[in-house]
């Protein structure tokens, strides 16, 4: 059999697309949890009333746990972890595995980004007192980057916080 050079190319541009679509295909997006809320993340929480499979057991585990500053508690198809301050910035790779019978499953991978807990915003009010037909001047303070939404005499509005 003979192949010529465009068909070789052809195969060649198939195959790369097919691997390439493939590794993408894994790739999610990071699920952002913030420091001082705990993630509780879950498989077959659909079914047995959220304990999972009849029969099957999980195992959990964490890439790099050793990079970990809080606590991981797996407890059969769920796991809890309470992230710490260490964590900050940092992006873990969670799997399970279920296996029922002594029949693995396919393993299943989350990945975790530990952002900084917001700083609740505060208002002050810069002009004392409020006059009739004055201006009144606020100073919200907060996280860095967050949407601030507020309705002022029946209309609603948004500002960014620039700074703390």
């Amino acid at each position: 059999m003979k192949i010529n050079f465009y068909s070789f190319k052809f195969l060649t541009s198939l195959v790369l697309m097919m691997f390439v679509s493939i590794v993408f295909a894994q790739t999610t997006p990071p699920i952002n949890v913030c420091v001082g809320s705990p993630t509780n993340l879950g498989v077959d929480i659909s079914e047995n009333s959220g304990t999972g499979t009849t029969g099957s057991t999980y195992a959990w585990r964490i890439e790099d746990a050793s990079q970990l500053g809080g606590v991981f508690t797996p407890n059969g198809n769920k796991v809890n972890i309470t992230w710490a301050t260490s964590d900050i910035g940092k992006t873990f790779t969670i799997k399970v595995i279920e296996t029922n019978a002594s029949c693995e499953g396919e393993e299943k991978t989350y990945q975790v980004k530990v952002n900084e807990s917001p700083i609740e915003p505060t208002i002050t009010v810069n002009t004392s007192p409020v006059c009739n037909i004055a201006d009144a001047i606020f100073t919200i303070t907060g996280t860095p980057g967050s949407t601030v939404n507020y309705t002022l005499n029946g209309t609603p509005g948004s500002e960014v916080i620039t700074s703390t």
